[in-house]
């Protein structure tokens, strides 16, 4: 998985909103548990505006969730929201698939199944069999 921080963003108010610049270095924390218990969790000290890191079990086996900290000296700073649950395989039973190629319909009506694969975990879905 690959792990961008955008930069330069402003809010709807015209506020320059903080990123990678404001921190000397930033803590992605990957972790199996919404509550990041710290032998669940994997930091990785970042002091760039990307990196990659390596998960214990395929993103279809198993929901990981991320976080940012920044850090200024050796103080860490309040964590981002995690990122939300998605669906899993195994949330699907012996009666469905995972849909890692669906995508949100761009108008009303039905999902839409594509080729390549949807990175955006969000978006995958429990599908019935045919």
């Amino acid at each position: 998985m690959n792990w961008t921080i955008p930069s330069n963003q402003i809010d709807e108010f015209g506020n320059r909103l903080l990123d990678g610049e404001d921190f000397d270095s930033l803590v992605i924390q990957i972790s199996t548990t919404v509550a990041f218990l710290k032998e669940l969790t994997n930091d990785t000290i970042m002091s760039q505006d990307a990196t990659s890191f390596q998960t214990f079990k395929p993103l279809h086996l198993e929901v990981v969730y991320m976080r940012v900290r920044g850090m200024v000296g050796e103080a860490f700073g309040t964590a981002s929201i995690p990122t939300p649950q998605y669906e899993t395989s195994l949330v699907c039973g012996d009666e469905m698939y995972l849909c890692r190629k669906c995508w949100p319909p761009t108008r009303p009506g039905a999902w839409l199944v594509r080729d390549n694969m949807n990175q955006n975990v969000e978006d995958w879905r429990c599908q019935g069999k045919n």
